[in-house]
């Protein structure tokens, strides 16, 4: 008798607990897995963008999404991202020449409105980051005109 109450005693909360993930469904348990950082896949060459500010439209901007960023690891639960910051790179300071706008579709694409180079600040969510260089330049010669 003692040995049949011992074996309740186990088997008991085992069929209870599988009782219980029948009923609710359950099929696994998930644990949340954290960012370990942000990767982004095409930083331009030598790890710049270059861009001729007067001939810079709609058929050749830069979008977000061209940058191919990526949250590490690839199962993270969070996966959002940010632009945390823009800055001077030369003085470190906050700049204005560049900044994230978006089209009608809710595509977003950098938008140029000064000349110089800029470093982007990515954030995740959960706060690791990674920077490159945008560089807008204007166009050193002109058209000529005929006399």
């Amino acid at each position: 008798m003692k040995k049949l109450v011992t074996a309740l005693i186990i088997v008991l909360p085992l069929i209870f607990v599988v009782a219980l993930f029948a009923v609710t469904s359950v099929v696994s348990i998930s644990t949340s897995i954290p960012v370990t950082g942000i990767e982004i896949g095409n930083i331009g060459e030598n790890g710049t963008f270059s861009f001729d500010i007067s001939d810079y439209s709609e058929g050749n901007r830069l979008y977000e999404d061209d940058l191919a960023i990526q949250v590490l690891p690839s199962v993270a639960a969070n996966k959002g991202y940010h632009l945390a910051s823009v800055t001077d790179v030369e003085t470190s300071e906050p700049t204005n020449i560049v900044s994230l706008a978006e089209t009608e579709d809710g595509r977003k694409y950098f938008d140029l409105h000064g000349v110089g180079n800029a470093k982007l600040t990515y954030e995740t969510d959960e706060g690791g980051y990674q920077a490159y260089n945008l560089s807008s330049h204007q166009r050193t010669c002109c058209p000529l005109s005929p006399c």
